[in-house]
């Protein structure tokens, strides 16, 4: 018994071919938003981090590979990074500023 030739033929993978449908990467929007809350305690530093992260996070979730539904959360915790971030920025500024003003320098 003889198979036919299209069962015989191999296919092969074109690298034009799509790629089988993935499910999007899970959403760090509560993470996100929770960094930005704790930015105003931590001098900024974790404003900084969900700054970073919400900008990456957008970024994937514009190109379809992060999942969507934390996009709000996402978009806020990126909001109170910012300000926290510069807040403390130009809290410890004013500090270095109203310092070195006060100093004496007559001696």
């Amino acid at each position: 018994m003889e198979l036919p030739l299209i069962l015989c033929m191999r296919k092969r993978k074109s690298p034009f071919e799509p790629r089988p449908i993935q499910e999007p990467l899970p959403h760090r929007g509560g993470l996100i938003l929770l960094f930005g809350f704790l930015g105003f305690i931590t001098a900024g530093i974790l404003g900084a981090v969900a700054w970073i992260w919400a900008n990456r996070d957008l970024a994937l979730m514009n190109m379809g590979i992060m999942d969507e539904r934390g996009i709000d959360k996402t978009v806020y915790g990126r909001i109170l990074g910012i300000v926290s971030s510069l807040g403390w920025l130009l809290a410890i500024l004013i500090y270095i500023a109203v310092k070195a003003l006060s100093m004496d320098y007559t001696q």
